[in-house]
């Protein structure tokens, strides 16, 4: 709408899986089930509320899911591959092979942003 109001066509964004997005499918949703489950004092409607939550929130992924493979296809088929949905592995991330070109080139801008602030010092190696 934004756009249309500015007077510019719309531009596909394309698939992108930036940040946590590495890691896990649904980083705000793994926030949101921490928040609800660790607690300090869990009270009988406490543990109501976070049962009901984390039912509509595992139904709402399987329906999101559903809508993310139509609209971005193999592209988002071979990123469900990849990345779990929740719980992220712990045994670290999957070979660059299998990793998707957009995982990839954040990796690569990542690293080569690293190595242009690594500063040496005289006399250090």
């Amino acid at each position: 709408m934004y756009l249309h109001f500015r007077g510019y066509n719309y531009q596909e964004l394309g698939f992108r899986a930036p940040g946590f997005y590495r890691y896990t499918r649904r980083p705000i949703m793994v926030g949101f089930l921490i928040a609800f489950w660790v607690t300090p004092a869990m009270t009988m409607g406490h543990l109501l509320f976070a049962a009901v939550t984390t039912g509509y929130i595992l139904v709402a992924i399987q329906l999101e899911e559903r809508d993310l493979m139509r609209f971005f296809g193999d592209r988002y088929r071979l990123y469900r591959d990849q990345v779990p949905a929740l719980l992220p592995r712990l045994a670290g991330w999957q070979d660059q092979r299998r990793q998707t070109p957009e995982i990839r080139a954040g990796a690569d801008r990542r690293a080569a942003a690293a190595r242009s602030l690594s500063v040496t010092q005289p006399g250090m190696r």
